[in-house]
């Protein structure tokens, strides 16, 4: 059966991964990520970092020699946040399609949506928010009935907010609740279950199950 490759480039890591088999559950073949921290310096530069382009682009080299040798049929590549808003973005992108990945990048609402898609595929059944925490974002999206609805993206991504949230948690709290106030997220999501998708929730799980002995 046909092997498929997804590189996902987001704002704090660049991932891999090759399935195989039927659409709705392929098995995942191989999965590798690296931590090239794109989104690290966009609140203050509002660029990509030397270094991180460096460690970027090798990833993307190797993730290149990883799909001819698994003789991959397609590859998708996608990338979110931080080559959505970073100034020096398009350096990046035409080292990828040297290299050989056609990427699309996705807009917020279609990052919220594919959260949302994602969830449902998981969880058919699922009605709720999907919340997508990233380095470089926050999408959230309206799930319901197997469809997705209202979809949003905040710069709210861990990276994004690390110095404000080091030099002052109070007005990062109102600075939240001011967007999700002004969005109409806050009466949205009112008794609604939450669904956690993305790596940093998936980091703070661990740091939570270590710090409770689970």
């Amino acid at each position: 059966s046909r092997r498929t490759a997804i590189v996902d480039i987001g704002s704090n890591s660049i991932r891999l991964v090759v399935y195989q088999g039927a659409a709705r559950v392929p098995a995942i073949l191989f999965n590798e990520k690296v931590m090239a921290g794109l989104g690290k310096e966009l609140t203050t530069t509002g660029a990509i970092a030397e270094d991180s382009m460096v460690l970027a682009i090798q990833a993307l080299q190797r993730f290149r020699r990883l799909c001819i040798e698994m003789e991959v049929d397609s590859i998708k590549c996608f990338a979110t946040s931080a080559v959505r808003d970073a100034s020096n973005a398009q350096y990046l992108l035409k080292a990828a399609a040297k290299i050989g990945f056609d990427t699309k990048v996705l807009n917020g609402e279609e990052e919220a949506e594919l959260a949302g898609l994602g969830v449902l595929s998981a969880i058919p059944e699922a009605n709720g928010i999907v919340g997508d925490l990233g380095g470089g974002s926050l999408e959230l999206a309206l799930i319901r009935d197997g469809k997705v609805f209202d979809r949003y993206s905040f710069p709210l991504g861990v990276l994004r907010v690390d110095d404000l949230r080091k030099k002052d948690k109070d007005k990062l709290k109102r600075q939240i609740n001011k967007m999700l106030k002004e969005t109409e997220w806050d009466k949205k999501a009112q008794g609604l279950p939450f669904y956690l998708d993305g790596g940093s929730w998936r980091s703070l799980a661990r740091l939570d199950m270590f710090d409770s002995g689970y």
